[in-house]
């Protein structure tokens, strides 16, 4: 006689092996050997696809890590570059106004130019002779700078003697006080008159050192020398 080791049950040794398979609690005990099997392998799994998934994540912050520096140099780039535009566009910003300020002084010039031309050609024509009010005083004034400045080109360098410098340089300060004063009815070209008058009293020998000082002082003024 034989005796189950898992239930009440007693019999011949013949009979025992088959009621070891009929035997619930020996399937029960078997099953629970499998299932103790079965959920090793599925933690050693569950396990290893921790381990990738630990692998995958780093891989990832990694790809993840690059691209934010991609993205951080792409933006360095594009800050520089707009850098660069900024200042290339007040570079040319200066540039333009350095070109119309040159383009201003150039129409300045032929204008002046041609104030020359037509000195020139009324010298040509016929000497100047002074003006003279009924007090003595010479009558040049804001009106009539051009004939004052061919009256003293015309003899540049050797004053006739009956010409009165002192009373000239009266006239050409009068003239550059009214053009200082700015009145309305001035003649349109009045500021490029009394520098091209000022410019033919400096470069004559008619006057003395301190009514040259005043005629320099005059030019430094108006930022013509």
């Amino acid at each position: 006689m034989i005796k189950c080791e898992h239930c009440n049950w007693t019999g011949s040794i013949a009979d025992g092996q088959s009621h070891e398979q009929k035997c619930r609690k020996a399937r029960s005990r078997r099953s629970r050997y499998v299932r103790s099997d079965s959920d090793k392998d599925l933690i050693d799994t569950l396990k290893a696809a921790k381990v990738a998934l630990e692998n995958d994540k780093a891989e990832l912050e990694d790809e993840l890590n690059e691209m934010v520096h991609q993205l951080n140099l792409r933006e360095a780039i594009v800050e520089t570059q707009d850098y660069r535009c900024r200042s290339l566009q007040g570079e040319n910003g200066r540039l333009s106004q350095q070109v119309s300020e040159l383009e201003f002084q150039n129409s300045k010039l032929q204008m002046e130019t041609q104030k020359l031309e037509q000195i020139g050609k009324l010298m040509q024509n016929q000497r100047e002779r002074p003006l003279i009010r009924n007090t003595g005083a010479y009558d040049y004034d804001r009106f009539t700078v051009v004939r004052l400045t061919k009256l003293i080109c015309q003899d540049l360098e050797n004053k006739p003697t009956e010409i009165n410098a002192n009373k000239i340089f009266d006239c050409v300060r009068c003239i550059y006080q009214d053009f200082e004063r700015g009145y309305n009815d001035s003649p349109d070209n009045l500021y490029i008159d009394v520098r091209m008058l000022l410019a033919v009293c400096m470069a004559s020998t008619w006057f003395t050192p301190r009514q040259e000082e005043n005629y320099e002082r005059w030019m430094s003024e108006e930022g013509w020398c």
